[in-house]
């Protein structure tokens, strides 16, 4: 998938524009085959494990990809998830902060 990106940069770097729409499109297919596998690995309990990762980043690279396809056909910018990053996932801490030297007290000032 990065290599083929990469290429569809270059390619366009040089105004290759087919190459750069045929580079992104097989970086688009190469993506889709690490969902199927990482699909394959939830088996049983699993299931559903990787449904909404966040920590990789593979849905936001997906949303990338296709936006560069996008501008590269001439079409308009598909719709893309809302970013997701590490901030949304501590928001869960935000009450106990009150808690903090309570809970650390290495940490608490003097």
């Amino acid at each position: 998938m990065l290599e083929n990106y990469g290429a569809a940069l270059t390619a366009y770097g040089k105004g290759d524009k087919a190459q750069a729409l045929t580079s992104i499109e097989k970086a688009l297919a190469a993506l889709e085959k690490v969902f199927v596998a990482m699909r394959a690995g939830e088996l049983e309990k699993w299931s559903g494990w990787y449904f909404g990762e966040r920590f990789v980043g593979l849905e936001a690279t997906r949303d990338r990809l296709r936006v560069v396809r996008a501008f590269l056909r001439g079409e308009p910018s598909p719709p893309s998830h809302a970013p997701n990053g590490y901030p949304e996932l501590y928001r869960y801490q935000e009450p106990f902060q009150p808690n903090f030297p309570r809970m650390y007290p290495h940490a608490s000032a003097p």
